[in-house]
């Protein structure tokens, strides 16, 4: 059961590497499409926020689930003073480790959060085409990427150590 939910943890972090290969592969999209990828990651977000709630709602007498409604108000917050990517993944991070007692829920947020890294990711090509082209190398996206994402793969780490090893 603890592969399948690390498994779950890393798919979902791999949405943003596919979003930077979209963004790397269709240059010539990412400035007509950057208002509708821009809505997309807002909608997507929304959505995580709305799945989290519902959890909170429907499970509300539990103690653990004050720590929910911490991680959701920062969770909104950071998205209206644009918080850095890093601190957002840390965040879908602690999310999915609450959930991983109620698969249904894991679930829903995994794949939220793959299609919200998808996203994001093209939006991290995008400041860097210009007439068609990519102005940098492709390794130098991923590079970025990682930059912006560290915190969640070694925080998915730290939880599965924590389940695996710890009885």
């Amino acid at each position: 059961m603890v592969f399948q939910h690390l498994f779950g943890m890393v798919i979902a972090y791999l949405g943003i590497y596919l979003g930077v290969l979209l963004g790397i592969n269709s240059p010539e999209e990412m400035k007509p499409g950057e208002k509708w990828l821009k809505l997309l990651s807002s909608l997507i977000y929304g959505a995580i926020i709305g799945v989290a709630l519902s959890y909170f709602i429907l499970n509300a007498p539990n103690f653990i689930h004050y720590g929910l409604a911490v991680i959701l108000t920062l969770l909104v917050l950071s998205r209206i003073v644009k918080i850095d990517t890093i601190v957002t993944y840390l965040f879908f991070a602690m999310l999915l480790a609450l959930f991983v007692t109620n698969t249904g829920y894991f679930i829903a947020l995994a794949s939220l959060v793959f299609f919200y890294g998808f996203s994001t990711g093209s939006l991290i090509v995008m400041p860097h085409t210009e007439h068609k082209r990519i102005l940098k190398p492709w390794q130098k996206f991923f590079q970025e990427a990682w930059k912006e994402t560290w915190g969640y793969p070694l925080f998915v780490l730290v939880l599965f150590i924590f389940f695996f090893f710890i009885p």
